[in-house]
């Protein structure tokens, strides 16, 4: 697979809980690991960090490939993700870190811990969106 692959990038999502006592620009901190959480309760988490970045919206720069492969990593402690790339079928080539028979699916969902393979082929993108 590797040798039809013009470029590879790894995305490690993570979960987030913003902390309401930090002020009106919290910033982000697990909350589970805070001072302000003496019984360390779980929290449930409100942000989603993708690669150290907080979005809703993962955008990554390509020019001059044709297949970019993903490799996807849960790092998350509570949280369940669901991944797509709008008009693109994403072509599934590996479940932790086994090969398998490849596949297609419009989106999946990764569980924590989880690790998922995929690549994209860019030549399969709606001229509407080139």
């Amino acid at each position: 697979m590797s040798d039809s692959v013009n470029f590879q990038h790894w995305i490690l999502w993570n979960s987030y809980t913003k902390d309401p006592t930090v002020g009106p620009d919290p910033g982000m901190t697990l909350l589970g690991l805070s001072t302000n959480n003496p019984d360390g309760v779980e929290p449930l988490p409100d942000a989603i960090a993708a690669n150290e970045k907080f979005t809703q919206s993962l955008f990554i720069p390509v020019s001059g490939t044709s297949r970019i492969r993903f490799r996807v990593i849960n790092g998350a402690s509570l949280s369940m993700y669901k991944f797509f790339i709008d008009s693109l079928p994403l072509h599934i080539i590996e479940l932790d870190q086994t090969n398998t028979v490849p596949y297609n699916v419009s989106s999946f969902v990764i569980n924590v811990a989880q690790r998922v393979s995929f690549y994209i082929d860019l030549s399969e993108l709606d001229p509407i969106y080139s």
